[in-house]
């Protein structure tokens, strides 16, 4: 996930009315952590993303 820094998290509100949800989930890469379906049809669904430091794929870290 491009968008966040390591240890970071994504609540992300995704009104599912022409693209289904999964197909959301399916484009960012990784599973939610948890997520909730809300709205008087339950096509508002909530969504939980947290970056942890070892999806950072070639990172190189420095000791100063």
């Amino acid at each position: 996930m491009r968008v966040l820094k390591p240890n970071g998290t994504l609540i992300f509100k995704w009104a599912e009315t022409s693209i289904p949800t999964r197909k959301i989930i399916d484009s960012f890469g990784v599973e939610p952590l948890f997520g909730h379906r809300s709205g008087k049809k339950l096509g508002t669904n909530w969504l939980c993303f947290m970056k942890l430091e070892s999806d950072e794929p070639n990172q190189i870290k420095f000791e100063i």
